[in-house]
């Protein structure tokens, strides 16, 4: 067995620090956990990857944090224009829903004050 030091944190704090244990091989694995398990473990985490990489996919692998902030900021109708430029459908009607929500929105606020 291999074992390395590993800290335990909760909400930034460190609550302790402490040793793990681990099988350096998977024959060594398959010794102290069974097959059964190492077998879970692996398609556990192989259908973890495969949604990670789906999610990807279908969002367009994710945009950095700035970038987000950026199009949260922008003006809907620019957006509508770039996704038309795109030619993508639900992009665009992504943006058309958003747009109309901002109306929503706009009107709701109107109408409180």
């Amino acid at each position: 067995m291999k074992t390395e030091q590993v800290t335990i944190k909760s909400k930034g704090s460190v609550l302790e620090e402490t040793a793990y244990a681990f099988p350096e091989t998977l024959e060594e694995g398959l010794k102290v956990d069974g097959p059964e398990k190492v077998f879970a473990l692996y398609a556990q985490q192989r259908k973890i990857r495969f949604m990670d990489g789906r999610r990807r996919t279908l969002t367009g692998g994710g945009i950095g944090s700035a970038m987000a902030k950026a199009l949260k900021g922008a003006d809907p109708a620019k957006l509508l224009k770039i996704a038309e430029m795109v030619g993508d459908k639900d992009l665009v009607a992504n943006v058309k829903a958003l747009l109309g929500a901002a109306t929503t929105d706009a009107k709701a606020d109107a109408v409180k004050k």
